[in-house]
């Protein structure tokens, strides 16, 4: 954009340009003004082919230009001829419009730039909540499910288990017919001792089933953060190109 424009400045002057000294107009145009109005004119040329706020394209802003600086197209062109008449002066005015454009341009890049660092920034702090919230969505969801799980594991030992420890509960009653105070000992002794290891079996049964639900859980959650994330992660990279892309319209 910036070749174009030197190019197209230096055709413009190089017509214009002649060894005749013309005659200084009453209105001339200072040189830093005459500096200012090139500059937005190259602006403004580049600026037609975009959409303004309001929709709209090919919009002459050259008039806004004059208008702004204070002056009109007359003028201008009466000022350009007299310093283009002159190389020396009209070498100058270059220059200088090209150092004006090229800080221009600077600022807009770095404008452009932290708009778009801003951008990427937000949008990775946002998917970083969307991941925490999904994670924690799902982890509520797994609790749930492991608790009734769990219940579940519960009650279907407690159902199969049930049916020895009342067993081995009777016979708790039966030491009532033995006369023997040692026998009888002996024999309530022993049937506790059942009821107490059925029990231990029962109970490590279910501490077995819960922890190999757990695992199981903790494994399938694993998975499922690595799928957020990586979900995530390629809607972020596909925004940033997204937003990369934007830099350059």
């Amino acid at each position: 954009m910036k070749l174009f424009f030197y190019t197209l400045t230096v055709c413009i002057l190089t017509a214009c340009n002649s060894n005749t000294i013309l005659k200084k107009p009453e209105n001339l145009i200072p040189k830093d003004k005459m500096v200012k109005i090139l500059t937005e004119s190259y602006i403004a040329r580049n600026a037609q082919s975009v959409k303004n706020i309001n929709n709209e394209r090919n919009i002459n802003y050259l008039s806004f230009v004059y208008k702004d600086q204070g002056t009109d197209s007359v003028t201008f062109n009466e000022s350009l001829r007299y310093y283009t008449a002159d190389i020396s002066q009209n070498e100058e005015i270059l220059k200088l419009v090209k150092k004006s454009i090229d800080e221009k341009l600077e600022a807009l890049k770095k404008v452009r730039d932290d708009i778009y660092e801003k951008k990427v920034d937000s949008l990775k702090k946002a998917q970083e909540k969307v991941i925490e919230k999904n994670i924690a969505l799902f982890k509520e969801t797994q609790k749930k499910e492991l608790n009734t799980k769990i219940d579940s594991i519960k009650k279907t030992n407690n159902f199969l288990f049930s049916y020895a420890l009342i067993k081995l509960e009777k016979k708790l009653k039966d030491s009532i017919g033995i006369k023997s105070l040692v026998d009888k000992e002996k024999f309530i002794k022993e049937i506790n001792q059942k009821i107490d290891l059925t029990t231990k079996v029962k109970n490590d049964s279910i501490d077995k089933s819960i922890e190999k639900i757990k695992k199981l859980q903790q494994e399938i959650l694993e998975k499922k953060i690595e799928d957020i994330k990586k979900k995530q992660e390629d809607f972020t990279i596909k925004k940033t190109r997204e937003y990369e892309q934007q830099k350059y319209l």
